[in-house]
Parts: C-alpha cells; sequence; structure tokens
C-alpha cells in the first residue's frame, strides 16, 4: 500500500506539490482512498495543520487566487491553474455538535483531524513525499472491502446524522460490506428515530441526494441483504411507510416473496439509473393498505394498489425535495406500471398510439416497460420468461406505432380556436385529441385541410 501512496497521480503534479509545499498540508479523503482502489478521482483536497491566517497569508505570497468557502471553518478554494481548483482546508477537531452543524477548533496535528472524519477510509492522508498518515487503519479497511466509522459509531453518527446515509451510500458503490458495530450503530439510530417519532437534522436535499446513489449502485454489492435491512428502517425515519411491507405476503401463484423481498428483487432488476430505480422502490409502496384476504377462500388481493401506491410517491417524493421532473415521472411509472395495455389481445396501432401519448413522454414508456418487465422477474428467482417475451412483444408494438406517427399535428391548438371561435381551454384539448385519434389510426390523415373539414362536417 505504501508503494501505491507514494505514486499518488496528484504527487506527480508539479503545481499541487507547489501548493503542498506553500501550506504544508496533506492530501486527504476522497483522492486518497479512491487513488488506493484504483478509481479515477479528480477532486484533491488539501488539509493544513496551521492556522487560517496562516495559509491565506501563505497563499498570498505563493501568488494565488482563492476564495473563501467557509471562512469560520477556514476552508478556501484555490486556484491552481484553469482546470484545477483545490479545497485547502486548516486541521480542526469538532468542540460541540447538534447532530448535522459542529462548532470547531483549529489544530495543529492532521491526526486530530482525521479524528473527526466520518469513516476509517476517508480518514487517510499523505504528505508531499508520500508518506502517510493512518491512525484508524483505513488502508486495511480498503483491503479488507470494509465500511467502518472512525472510533466509537454512535459517536460519529450523533456528531452528524448525515453519516448513516453516507456510509450505506459507500457500501452500495464500492461494494464494500459495513463492519458489524458500525452496521449496528446505524440500525440502533434508525430504530430511535422511529420510536421517539424524532426528525432527522439533516436536510432532505441530502437524504436525497445520498439516497439517489445508494439505489443507482446498490446491485454493486454482493452483501445487498445488510445493506437492505439497514435502509429499510431508514427509509421509515423519512415518512416512506416501507416497514408494513415486510412480512406482507402475496398470493403464492404469482410471487415466492413477501412484498418487502419483492421491491428489492424489482430494484435490482431495474436499469441503472434514478428514475427507474425510485420507480421501483416505490410501485407497490401501498399494497400493505388495500391488502385483502377473502375469508371463504383465502384468495389475497391488492385491488387499486397502484393508484394508492403513486399517491404515496408523490407525497414522499415531494416532501423528500426530489425535483419535479424526477418526481412527475417516477409518479406516472408508478401509477401505470401494472400496465394493463399488456392483458388487451386486439390491440390496434391506435391503441398503442393512444397508449404510449398518455405518458409524459415516449423515454417515460419505455422505462415502465423496463419496470413492468423488472415487476415480473422480481417474481420468482425463476421468472416466467413467456409473460416477459410478451411484455416486450406488445411494447415493441407500441413504440413501432408512435414511431409511424408525425412529430408534429398539422393542426394547432390556434386553429381549433379560431374554427369554433372558443377561447383556450379543455374544449380545444378535446378536438385535438380527436385529431391525435384520426391521425393514429393513419398517419396520412396528418393534412391541416382533412383535419379542419372533418371537425367543421362532424363537429360544428
Amino acid at each position: 500500500m505504501k508503494e501505491k501512496l507514494a505514486k499518488l497521480p496528484a504527487l506527480k503534479d508539479k503545481d499541487v506539490v507547489r501548493l503542498l509545499n506553500c501550506v504544508g498540508g496533506y492530501i486527504v479523503g476522497g483522492y486518497v482512498r479512491d487513488s488506493l482502489i484504483g478509481r479515477e478521482s479528480k477532486d484533491i483536497d488539501i488539509c493544513s495543520p496551521r492556522l487560517p491566517d496562516e495559509i491565506e497569508s501563505n497563499l498570498i505570497s505563493g501568488g494565488y487566487k482563492f476564495d473563501f468557502v467557509g471562512k469560520s471553518y477556514g476552508v478556501f478554494l484555490v486556484r491552481v491553474r484553469e482546470d484545477l481548483k483545490i479545497e485547502v482546508a486548516a486541521a480542526r477537531y469538532d468542540v460541540s455538535c447538534d447532530g448535522r452543524h459542529a462548532e470547531v477548533k483549529f489544530v495543529n496535528d492532521i491526526q486530530e483531524d482525521l479524528a473527526r472524519r466520518d469513516l476509517t477510509i476517508n480518514a487517510i492522508a499523505v504528505d508531499v513525499h508520500g508518506n502517510v498518515v493512518d491512525p484508524f487503519g483505513g488502508q486495511r479497511d480498503l483491503e479488507a472491502g470494509v465500511v467502518r466509522f472512525v472510533g466509537v459509531p454512535a459517536d460519529r453518527i450523533l456528531e452528524d446524522n448525515l453519516r448513516v446515509w453516507r456510509a450505506l451510500r459507500f457500501a452500495s458503490k464500492l461494494g464494500f460490506r459495513l463492519e458489524k458495530k458500525t452496521a449496528q450503530a446505524i440500525y440502533d439510530y434508525a430504530c430511535e428515530i422511529i420510536y421517539w417519532g424524532e426528525k432527522q437534522k439533516v436536510s432532505e436535499e441530502r437524504i436525497s441526494s445520498e439516497l439517489s446513489q445508494i439505489l443507482v449502485h446498490l446491485d454493486n454489492n454482493k452483501y445487498i441483504d445488510e445493506i437492505w435491512t439497514l435502509l429499510n428502517p431508514l427509509l421509515e425515519t423519512t415518512g416512506l411507510p416501507i416497514l408494513k411491507t415486510i412480512g406482507c405476503t402475496q398470493p403464492k401463484q404469482w410471487h415466492s416473496f413477501d412484498v418487502n423481498i419483492h421491491i428489492l428483487k424489482v430494484i435490482l432488476h431495474s436499469p441503472k439509473e434514478l428514475k427507474s430505480r425510485l420507480a421501483a422502490l416505490l410501485h407497490d409502496i401501498g399494497k400493505p393498505l388495500v391488502r385483502k384476504v377473502d375469508e371463504e377462500t383465502g384468495k389475497v388481493t391488492f385491488h387499486g394498489h397502484d393508484e394508492v401506491s403513486a399517491e404515496i410517491a408523490e407525497q414522499w417524493l415531494r416532501s423528500m425535495k426530489f425535483s419535479n421532473d424526477v418526481t412527475e415521472d417516477v409518479v406516472e411509472l408508478v401509477r401505470y406500471h401494472m400496465m394493463h395495455i399488456l392483458h388487451n389481445q386486439s390491440l390496434s396501432n391506435k391503441n398503442c398510439v393512444k397508449y404510449v401519448r398518455k405518458f409524459n413522454s415516449v423515454e417515460n414508456f419505455k422505462r415502465v416497460r423496463d419496470l413492468r418487465i423488472a415487476d415480473i422477474c422480481g417474481r420468482d428467482d425463476e421468472p416466467n420468461e413467456e409473460y416477459v417475451n410478451h411484455a416486450k412483444g406488445i411494447t415493441s408494438k407500441c413504440l413501432e406505432a408512435i414511431n409511424n406517427q408525425p412529430l408534429k399535428l398539422a393542426i394547432s391548438g390556434y386553429d381549433v380556436m379560431d374554427l369554433f371561435g372558443i377561447k383556450e381551454g379543455k374544449e380545444v384539448g378535446k378536438y385535438m385529441r380527436i385529431c391525435i385519434d384520426l391521425v393514429a389510426e393513419n398517419p396520412v390523415n396528418n393534412n391541416r385541410e382533412f383535419l379542419i373539414n372533418f371537425l367543421t362536417e362532424n363537429y360544428k
């Protein structure tokens, strides 16, 4: 390991070396971690055991241009050259914390700064000569593929609640397992929040950012079950009623798993992009609320779960401050994930086009196709290939039908308003949909004169 550290790419960069000498600092954190495991990393952070005023004075003497990122924390953003900006921070430790923000004191010992960091794999420092400072065994944990909190796990979490999400994100993204005490501390933290009904001292935006990366990278990890076990109570702390899906059994002829494990399977079968993974997480979240068992036959049903799940999804996505674009597309995917069109035995081109046009975009229709296939594959360890092929065939027919459609109607809403003497509103949309259906039946009908004559003869 020491040989690799001595050959850190940044130490071959003369400009980086010059800055390190200028501020008397160490390269720390993510750049060191990623370089050690052979991953490219462009973000270089430097920590200096000098006081902020001295760092500032040295930067000025060295001719550097810089901005204060957080003056009270002694953080500078230094423009090394046009293509390289490096964050330089004064070494510090936390005097007091409130679960997210800390009052700090500056120190002249790099080891004290490393002690306040979250994970051992992020608490490694390298000086300008390649000498390593690794007081918490970060190199050992990188070699073993372990995510471990620095020091006492519960203390690290109390200092900054976001760390529970970061730990899962690193485990998911790197394919590492969580060290036993670290995993237990995360679980205990989530359970305590749920039990007392408290709110995490972290913004929804920060949690959403971490969760997004966890979901997208979840299948990188052979310890998926461990991560999923911890992710469930953490999601519950955000207001998502996912714990109710645990033990929520489903009809054996269709499903081998309860709703909770089924959701995990669907996530893993979904494309590795945010909207698809969020839709997979949320597609059956409403099932426990609509579950009914027939007293005579014992038959289990979940009628209307798609609509209920969509309602829960929208409320939760908005509460978690996901963007409108993500929220609207994901809610649409959840609402239509059953793809009832698959059961239409006489599917015309017109019906295909009308179905695809229900979606915000053709891309979202493709996502619902992928979600439906993942839903089928997530029912069993050996999914019904015949049904999967049927779903692919129907959706391919829909895409072919929409691809043969003109990109733009030959008639506009203004034409309709002029023709009927009406103002913009629902009535205009009604006539435009009539035109869309005509063109869906036959693209040749996309002729301005034909459409106006048809509306005049039949509706005016």
